[in-house]
C-alpha cells in the first residue's frame, strides 16, 4: 500500500520566494514591443550643486524626471566623474548625465541621446591681485591652468595651455589657485561659484563674460539604445513644460 508524504511548507520558500518575485516584478518593466528593461543605474557626476551625496540636487531631479516620464526604471546615484565614463563604456553602470558632446570617440561603447538637457557655462578663475587677461583659448597658451579630472571636453578646451593640472575635487581646484600653484582655473560658473562662496576664497575673481558655452546631453551604455527614442521625447517634454529651467532656477543654477 502505497503512503503519500505530506510536506509542510518551509516558511523561507514562501516568504522569501514571494519577496524575491516581488521585487523581480518592481525591477522589470515591460514595454509595448514586447522588450523590457531592468532597472538602470544612471551616475550623477557634474558635481556640487547639481548633484549632492542624496541625490536630492537639481541635476539629480530632473535626471529623475527625464527616466520617469521615459518609463525607464532607473536610480540615479552620485559618482565621481572619471570613474562614471569607464563604468558606463564597460558596462558596468547604464548611464550618465550633464556631458558635453563628443564623448564616443573617447569611449566607444557609449551613445548619446541626442536632445539637449541644457547649457553650461564655463568660465576662467584667477587671483584678484594677479588678474589675466582671457579673451579666448588661445589666450590660455600663456598660463599653467586646472581643471577637475575626468571631464575630457574641458581637457579638450585647454589642450592649449601651457601647463594642465587635473585634480580630484572642487575644493582641491581652488585651493590650488588660491596658494598660487597655478596661474588660472577653467571650471563650470555655477559649480565654481558655489564652491568659492562655501570656502568664503575672497582672493579668487572670476572672468567674465564665459569663455564657452556648451550644450549638455545623456549618454548610455551601448546595450540600452534602444532607450533613446523614449528619453527625447521625455527631454522634450520636460523642456516644453518648464520643468528643466524650474528646477536649475529653484536650485539657484539659472
Amino acid at each position: 500500500m502505497q503512503h503519500t508524504l505530506k510536506m509542510k511548507p518551509i516558511p523561507w520558500m514562501t516568504s522569501v520566494g514571494l519577496a524575491c518575485l516581488l521585487c523581480l516584478t518592481i525591477e522589470q518593466k515591460a514595454f509595448a514591443d514586447g522588450s523590457s528593461v531592468s532597472r538602470l543605474i544612471i551616475n550623477s557626476s557634474a558635481g556640487t550643486p547639481f548633484s549632492n551625496e542624496t541625490a536630492t540636487g537639481p541635476g539629480d531631479i530632473i535626471l529623475k524626471e527625464i527616466f520617469h516620464r521615459a518609463n525607464v526604471p532607473a536610480e540615479v546615484i552620485p559618482t565621481s566623474s572619471e570613474r562614471s565614463l569607464s563604468n558606463i563604456n564597460h558596462g558596468i553602470d547604464d548611464g550618465d548625465g550633464f556631458r558635453m558632446e563628443g564623448l564616443q570617440s573617447l569611449y566607444p561603447h557609449i551613445v548619446c541621446v541626442p536632445e539637449v538637457i541644457s547649457e553650461f557655462e564655463f568660465c576662467v578663475y584667477c587671483l584678484a591681485e594677479h588678474p589675466i587677461k582671457v579673451d579666448g583659448f588661445d589666450d590660455l597658451k600663456l598660463h599653467q591652468i586646472a581643471i577637475n579630472r575626468g571631464r575630457p571636453g574641458m581637457l579638450k578646451m585647454v589642450s592649449g595651455a601651457r601647463a594642465v593640472i587635473e585634480v580630484n575635487t572642487q575644493e582641491q581646484l581652488f585651493r590650488m589657485l588660491d596658494s598660487g600653484r597655478v596661474e588660472a582655473v577653467l571650471d563650470e560658473r555655477s559649480q565654481a561659484d558655489f564652491t568659492l562662496k562655501t570656502l568664503d576664497l575672497k582672493t579668487i575673481k572670476r572672468i567674465d563674460p564665459p569663455i564657452a558655452s556648451r550644450p549638455i546631453y545623456i549618454y548610455l551604455n551601448e546595450k540600452h539604445a534602444s532607450l533613446v527614442p523614449a528619453l527625447v521625447a521625455a527631454i522634450k517634454s520636460m523642456k516644453q513644460d518648464g520643468f528643466i529651467d524650474r528646477t536649475l532656477r529653484e536650485g539657484g543654477l539659472k
